[in-house]
């Protein structure tokens, strides 16, 4: 086993660092994406669209 250490830096100043155990064999690749899978949890948003002749101002 290895241990893929994956860091999420947040502009609060904030870091978040995580470590995974991944197999021996990993690419670089397969670690990329288990890293952005990682960051994409971290992340949260909403929208919303609407009617321009509607919009509260």
């Amino acid at each position: 086993m290895k241990i893929l250490k994956v860091y999420i830096y947040k502009n609060i100043g904030k870091t978040t660092k995580l470590e995974i155990e991944v197999d021996n064999d990993i690419t670089e690749d397969e670690a990329e994406e288990i890293a952005r899978d990682e960051f994409f949890n971290e992340c949260g948003f909403d929208w919303e669209l609407v009617d321009a002749n509607n919009v509260n101002r």
